[in-house]
């Protein structure tokens, strides 16, 4: 059979035989190619090879995870600063009943230092009832606690003692008037009127302003510069000069006329709340007018101390001695330039249950020189008729006692803080110096007074 092939068929024939030869050519070609590439990747990959790059570079650190934020920091509030003004001060309304007194040489109750003058006061062995107001008092403390502060204060007592039982005829008396300065640590400047750094103490008593004065506490206010160094704890030295004592006159007397001012020391250490130490102080009276001035000296130095002996007993010591003592404004019974007085009190502080307490003061001052002391009061002047009128007796000053004590108890009720009602008994013994003639026997100079001080108090 023949076959026959059209020329389409051919041309396919030909293109597949075309395809299968080269196949058979290429393949083997191919396969040789790829083994060749084989080869060389293994060669590459061996233990011979040249380091890959990248293979070898060290693997970076995994990155920390970046530290959460700090909160910020707290703000603390700043603490409250201290208020400008502070006032502070108590209302004291008190009954005096008892055998009459004097007050600083006034036969007033106000603020009893004595037993009444036996000359001077025709009522001095009378019974007497006063209510008293005057010895409340009120106080501004103006930027305590900062490096400049000053403090004011004021009571209810006429500067010359001379309102008994005054009710709204009460008058207003400076206590304190002073400005502090405090450059540094352990320095502070004082300049105004403020308690006298010689004898620093007072007696635990409800009387604050009759104290023990004339019984063993000698100083009260005295305008004056003075420097201390210390800071609170441990020694502490304080220096001051001042004006040698008061002027209620309307004209300058002897006591600006003197010149001479007061030096005063005071040396103590305080430990916690106790502290005790020497204090001195010196001055001169004028004595004679210038242009030919002359002086009389007066000096006095004084032992101090207060001691926490529990935490419910406080004791208060002080004594002094001195010689013309009352010239520089000391409340004292040293009176002339050669007369020597001492003096001291003991005070306690006894706090023996929750809302009670009780005080007491002993106190008690004497001239060593009596025969120096003059007295101190102007004898009556009888009448001489028709020339003259008669005049009675009259006290001077706070002086001519030769002695005088001062005993106190109080018992003090505080139901609640800052009130207090409380019960102060009290007794005095006091010699005035009388002229012969007008006590021939002695018995009239020996006087006693015991009465009590009843009252509230309520501190604010």
């Amino acid at each position: 059979m023949l076959l026959r092939i059209t020329p389409g068929i051919s041309r396919i024939v030909i293109l597949s035989c075309a395809t299968i030869g080269a196949s058979l050519i290429t393949t083997p070609a191919l396969a040789q190619a790829v083994q060749l590439d084989a080869k060389a990747d293994a060669e590459a990959t061996g233990p011979d090879a040249p380091p890959d790059a990248a293979a070898e570079a060290p693997a970076e650190p995994a990155a920390e995870p970046a530290p959460a934020p700090e909160p910020p920091p707290e703000v603390k509030p700043e603490p409250p600063k201290p208020p400008l003004f502070v006032a502070y001060g108590f209302i004291k309304p008190e009954i005096i009943v008892g055998q009459t007194v004097e007050t600083f040489g006034k036969a007033i109750m106000v603020a009893p230092t004595a037993a009444a003058h036996p000359i001077a006061d025709p009522m001095y062995g009378e019974a007497a009832l006063s209510f008293q107001l005057q010895q409340s008092r009120v106080g501004l403390k103006i930027n305590d606690g900062g490096p400049v502060s000053g403090r004011l204060e004021i009571d209810f007592i006429d500067d010359g003692f001379s309102h008994s039982t005054p009710i709204q005829g009460a008058g207003v008396r400076l206590r304190l008037a002073y400005i502090t300065y405090k450059p540094g640590a352990g320095h502070t400047f004082m300049l105004g009127q403020n308690w006298d750094i010689f004898s620093p103490l007072n007696a635990q008593t409800m009387n604050v302003v009759g104290n023990s004065y004339q019984a063993g506490n000698s100083a009260f206010l005295r305008p004056q510069v003075a420097y201390t160094y210390g800071t609170g704890q441990g020694l502490e030295v304080t220096g001051a000069i001042g004006i040698r004592s008061q002027n209620t006159t309307a004209a300058i007397n002897s006591i600006e006329l003197g010149i001479i001012p007061t030096f005063a020391l005071n040396v103590g250490v305080r430990k916690g709340k106790n502290w005790f130490g020497v204090s001195g102080i010196v001055g001169a009276e004028e004595t004679t007018a210038p242009p030919a001035r002359s002086y009389n000296g007066a000096f006095a130095a004084n032992l101090f101390g207060t001691f926490l002996l529990s935490e419910k007993f406080t004791l208060i010591a002080e004594a002094y001695v001195g010689q013309n003592t009352n010239a520089l404004g000391l409340l004292t019974l040293g009176t002339g330039g050669a007369v020597l007085d001492a003096g001291g009190f003991v005070s306690g502080n006894w706090k023996f249950a929750k809302m009670s307490s009780l005080l007491f003061t002993a106190g008690l001052a004497g001239v060593l020189n009596p025969a120096d002391l003059a007295v101190g009061y102007t004898p009556a002047v009888a009448p001489v008729p028709p020339a003259t009128v008669g005049t009675a007796a009259a006290r001077v000053g706070i002086g001519g006692m030769e002695s005088n004590v001062n005993l106190r108890a109080t018992y003090v009720l505080s139901p609640l803080e800052g009130l207090q009602f409380y019960l102060e008994p009290y007794l005095f013994l006091t010699k005035h110096k009388l002229n012969a003639a007008d006590d021939p026997t002695g018995s009239l100079s020996q006087r006693v007074a015991f009465g009590t001080q009843i009252g509230t108090r309520y501190n604010f």
